[in-house]
């Protein structure tokens, strides 16, 4: 959720124009690959509203490109405005509703096309608050890290910064006592009375920032994806059972900067294991040395990844079967490191012209996985 109250707020806060009073059910519809975007033909013309989908959509690749996930429940989500007084927003696992005053709101005030149409420009995503709330909706029970979570990504892409960009530098940062706004500087707030504030936002939006400094998007992805089959309900479980496992630190101490008491921080039984993958991605197996030679050592490498995270697997149960010349050659797998599945063949003298078949097979989790090449040997 979001109120309309300044610049930092996505695609929502872009001005006031002077408009007249038109019926609600003259509605505008733009799409994109992902998400349908209806309004009021009264805030604003089809190229506005094909503008501000074409935004939509840049933001919604960068987020999933961050947290390597997309909930595969929704084809196309909606993102829809109507004329009722209000000014907020609601995301839901669908897509994103938003209340305006009146109709004299304009989604692409005047003053700002120039800018949107830069961005749209250069591919650069800016404020997908409400976004990161639909794309990240199955890993939250409670509300603060998950307005926290869409707060960080809102900071992270504040300027011209991409997904896999370096350096990374985030329009706030976080420290022991409070945080910073470009110059300003604030106290943190107490997130046990989490309310709807900017203050209350950029705290929690601090806690993601610390998990990201100790182990960087691997983490936060990992985190988000432990969240998705183990919902924390408490601080307590979000740390203890999601956090530290993660991070292999006690991050108790960052927690208490937020209010949070020992009491706060317990969380009954062990940590929950990861879920396993729904399957695995293996690279081409790659030679580690030249062109495989009758009577020498054949070694190769497989870079072994979640396909839900991207991310290389921790451990893995590897095996290298193979056939040269049709008939049974024996492999040795190498110990496992770094997310790489190592194997090792002894070919023999007489292997000159004989084609080699051979595989890396990979267990994680109970997922298989196998990378196979075929290579015909020389001398």
């Amino acid at each position: 959720m979001r109120l309309l109250l300044g610049s930092a707020l996505l695609l929502l806060a872009v001005g006031l124009a002077a408009g007249a009073s038109h019926a609600q059910t003259d509605v505008r519809v733009a799409e994109t690959e992902d998400w349908r975007l209806e309004a009021p033909a009264v805030l604003a013309s089809q190229e506005e509203l094909q503008l501000m989908a074409q935004g939509v959509q840049l933001c919604s690749d960068e987020v999933e490109r961050l947290i390597h996930h997309r909930p595969p429940t929704v084809a196309r989500f909606t993102m829809r405005w109507v004329i009722d007084g209000g000014r907020v927003s609601h995301a839901s696992p669908t897509g994103v509703l938003s209340h305006v005053p009146d109709a004299s709101f304009r989604l692409v005030g005047p003053g700002v096309r120039g800018w949107w149409e830069s961005l749209a420009a250069q591919r650069l995503c800016f404020g997908p608050h409400e976004i990161t709330h639909v794309l990240t909706w199955e890993s939250w029970s409670l509300p603060w890290p998950n307005e926290g979570f869409a707060q960080f990504t809102d900071w992270l892409f504040a300027g011209s910064w991409r997904y896999g960009a370096e350096p990374l530098s985030p329009s706030h940062e976080c420290d022991e006592t409070g945080y910073s706004d470009g110059f300003a500087r604030y106290p943190y707030a107490d997130l046990r009375a989490f309310a709807i504030t900017h203050e209350s936002y950029d705290t929690a939006a601090c806690f993601w920032r610390e998990v990201h400094r100790a182990g960087g998007f691997p983490a936060l992805r990992r985190i988000l994806l432990r969240l998705r089959s183990h919902p924390a309900t408490t601080v307590g479980e979000l740390v203890l059972h999601h956090v530290n496992p993660v991070l292999g630190v006690d991050f108790r101490p960052i927690a208490r900067r937020y209010g949070f008491t020992d009491a706060d921080l317990v969380a009954a039984g062990e940590p929950p294991p990861d879920p396993p993958p729904p399957a695995l991605q293996l690279t081409r197996p790659r030679p580690a040395s030249a062109p495989p030679r009758a009577g020498r050592r054949l070694a190769t490498t497989v870079m072994v990844a979640r396909s839900d995270t991207g991310d290389p697997v921790d451990a893995a149960t590897v095996a290298c079967p193979a056939r040269l010349g049709g008939r049974p050659l024996t492999g040795v797998a190498q110990p496992f490191e770094s997310g790489l599945a190592t194997c090792v063949w002894r070919l023999p003298p007489k292997a000159r012209g004989k084609v080699l078949r051979a595989s890396t097979a990979v267990v994680v989790l109970g997922v298989r996985g196998q990378a196979t090449f075929t290579v015909r040997i020389r001398r």
